[in-house]
């Protein structure tokens, strides 16, 4: 029978230059897009330096350093190398940091300082072609300074590509590669001759989204890399919600007989999904826990949070985007029933609100003044307040906060109302159209305007 294997010592190192009060540092790590803290301690001057020792085995995988109050970290690679000496200074953290001797983090470290130098050169060029293109008509002028632009980039992108050939087996290298956009062939532009954007490169683009992200590397899952490029994923997705399920499906393809890259994947869709969005994310949430989520234990969640989900889909389905708005049948200010149904208009925002509700108090007044234009213009509004205590109270602020808006009430403590709509969280949009047939909900109050205004031109 074979010995164990023994835990190996180690200890990490951070000195912080030019302290000048008591300061915390935290190490700790990624998994699956987080970041999770292992230990901390207080360091100041003359003794600057935070000392993390111990003996057990790290995980190959992308750690950090926190500095005091501010939410940046300083990420470094562990990957068999158990002694490392970093420093950094306070004023500059990012810039400063450094390390002595490390085969993963030396190239790393000196590749994201000059990812940044790229960005600042690139940043600043456009800046001046954006002032260019208002002072001068100039057609060679304006391409100099876009084919530098070019240049830095793909100078860049060259560099970058080439570290994982020449590191083949580093963590330092896999890491940078896992972030790298698809090389896209030269044979397909993104745009056309005319200036017409070019589908295909999208689609192109879209389709190779995962291709740098090595998913037999189960050192990329203690990182941030999965989470970036779920983060695109979602951003590139377009309009028609077949299209978003079908290249939900193709991505997770990529994962089959990886379960743990396989539950990891799941679970940062599943988290985006819950986010609210002018784009049907319930939709996906239910249609992402139907087809990949039968229970806790395919998806390596506690039963807990599986039922939560669960709960979460269930109260969804009702009221998803496509689907006929259920009724509402409530008294206004001046004791009236008023039905949902009876409101004609071609547009209707139902809005579930409460005004002791803290966010409520600061998002209502900003969505009055964007409906406001619209009032009797193709748009009506439907305010639905919950558990009313003072109806005297809710009335008065009814009447003088949200003249034009058809303000109803219920004072049951346990409405009906909230859960055939899941407005457990306030306040709550949902749009209506003529028909009074679900367009979006949940959209989030920020995005209003632009909804309205798309919708109502002209108006």
């Amino acid at each position: 029978m074979s010995k164990p294997k023994e835990a190996l010592s180690y200890e990490y190192q951070l000195e912080v230059k030019q302290l000048t009060e008591p300061t915390q540092v935290r190490w700790g790590y990624w998994l699956k897009g987080k970041a999770y803290v292992i230990d901390s301690t207080l360091i100041q001057q003359p003794q600057s330096t935070a000392r993390f020792s111990g003996k057990i085995n790290l995980p190959a995988g992308l750690y950090f350093f926190q500095v005091g109050s501010t939410s940046e970290v300083l990420d470094f690679i562990i990957n068999e190398e158990y002694q490392l000496t970093f420093s950094t200074h306070y004023s500059a953290l990012q810039d400063s940091f450094k390390v002595e001797k490390s085969i993963e983090n030396g190239p790393y470290l000196d590749w994201k300082r000059q990812k940044k130098a790229n960005e600042i050169k690139v940043n600043l060029l456009k800046t001046s072609l954006q002032t260019l293109q208002k002072t001068t008509r100039d057609p060679a002028a304006l391409d100099k300074q876009a084919k530098e632009i070019r240049r830095l980039r793909e100078e860049f992108d060259t560099y970058s590509r080439q570290l994982p050939q020449q590191f083949p087996n580093a963590l330092f290298a896999a890491l940078i590669k896992a972030d790298l956009p698809p090389a896209i062939p030269s044979t397909i532009p993104p745009v056309f001759p005319d200036g017409k954007v070019n589908p295909a490169y999208m689609h192109y683009f879209r389709a190779h989204l995962w291709e740098n992200i090595d998913f037999n590397d189960s050192r990329l899952l203690r990182s941030p890399v999965l989470a970036r490029r779920a983060d695109d994923w979602m951003q590139l997705q377009p309009s028609q919600l077949d299209s978003v399920k079908a290249n939900l499906d193709a991505s997770l393809k990529n994962t089959i007989g990886k379960p743990a890259f396989r539950n990891a994947l799941l679970q940062l869709f599943m988290e985006r999904f819950d986010q609210p969005s002018y784009g049907g994310n319930e939709t996906m949430l239910v249609y992402l826990f139907d087809q990949y989520f039968p229970n806790a234990g395919s998806v390596e969640l506690d039963t807990a949070a599986w039922l939560r989900l669960q709960f979460k889909a269930n109260s969804y389905r009702p009221t998803l985007p496509g689907r006929i708005a259920p009724n509402i049948e409530l008294p206004d200010t001046s004791g009236n029933i008023i039905p949902l149904y009876s409101k004609q208009a071609t547009y209707t925002l139902l809005y579930f609100f409460h005004p002791q509700c803290t966010q409520c108090q600061l998002t209502t007044p900003e969505v009055y003044e964007q409906t406001k234009p619209y009032l009797n213009k193709g748009l009506q509004v439907y305010a639905v307040t919950t558990d009313v205590e003072s109806v005297d109270d809710w009335k008065q602020y009814a009447n003088s906060k949200l003249p034009g808006w058809t303000c109803v009430f219920d004072t049951s403590k346990n409405s009906n109302i909230e859960k055939m709509y899941a407005t457990q969280a306030l306040p709550n949009l949902v749009l209506l159209d003529e028909q009074k047939k679900i367009l979006v909900r949940r959209l989030p109050a920020s995005d209003l305007a632009k909804v309205l205004a798309s919708i109502l031109k002209g108006s």
